[in-house]
């Protein structure tokens, strides 16, 4: 007896291509900058924006309403900055991404309204606005160089230096708070660059567990952990 065995026809094998792993992972990196970048922008328009909104009424409604109305609003922002901080850290694992995002835009908006008490003196003299603008390019070089460390390294073991940080940071609290009665002119700028250090090697450490994160795959199906990532840069960028 004959058997015959059914060979469809014309049958189309998917040619879509399959993303790779570097792909997937060069997204994910994508995905929180883009969340890194929407912080800053809303920071960086309410900082410079209200500002000038104060200038511009303060002739109609008068300067002690507006210096109320300014004060008012930092300590609100202050207030809403503690939950909004608490929830980002939170929801990071979570899947309330409405959540994440609106209060991540929300300490995002309040941290502009701190910011502006700086500008607002700045308003006005361009030598004040051109120092807004080196600080910004000078923290973005050295974003630059610690996001390409932070690449270079991707295969090093760089968590070991949490200890070492948080050993510094103790010690200069202590020192900091002796040189509180002793007013050293000099340890003050030991202390200043150390915590600048400081800062530059958390950033650095941070840029690196978030290349870890997106090549193991952490940011395909979670977006409040690369809205978390991203608030994790812009937190870096503000102290810097």
């Amino acid at each position: 007896m004959e058997q015959y065995t059914f060979e469809p026809e014309n049958v189309k094998t998917s040619t879509k291509p399959v993303a790779s792993k570097a792909q997937k992972a060069t997204l994910s990196l994508v995905k929180v900058y883009l969340w890194f970048a929407l912080g800053l922008l809303i920071t960086g328009v309410v900082s410079l924006g209200l500002p000038n909104l104060l200038v511009l009424f303060q002739g109609t409604a008068g300067e002690e309403t507006m210096n109320t109305i300014y004060i008012v609003g930092i300590v609100v922002s202050v207030i809403l900055m503690i939950p909004a901080l608490i929830v980002l850290n939170v929801q990071a694992f979570r899947k309330n991404v409405p959540l994440i995002i609106t209060t991540y835009v929300i300490y995002a908006l309040s941290m502009g309204v701190l910011l502006s008490s700086l500008f607002l003196s700045l308003v006005g003299p361009g030598e004040g606005m051109n120092t807004i603008c080196v600080a910004f390019f000078v923290t973005g070089g050295v974003f630059l160089i610690n996001g390409v460390l932070a690449a270079l390294m991707k295969k090093t073991n760089l968590n070991m230096l949490w200890p070492i940080l948080s050993s510094l940071v103790l010690g200069v609290l202590i020192i900091s708070l002796v040189n509180f009665f002793i007013g050293s002119e000099t340890i003050y700028w030991i202390v200043e660059f150390v915590i600048f250090g400081v800062m530059l090697v958390s950033t650095l450490l941070d840029m690196h567990n978030i290349n870890k994160l997106a090549e193991s795959g952490q940011f395909e199906n979670s977006t409040n952990l690369s809205v978390y990532c991203g608030f994790m840069l812009y937190v870096d960028f503000i102290w810097l």
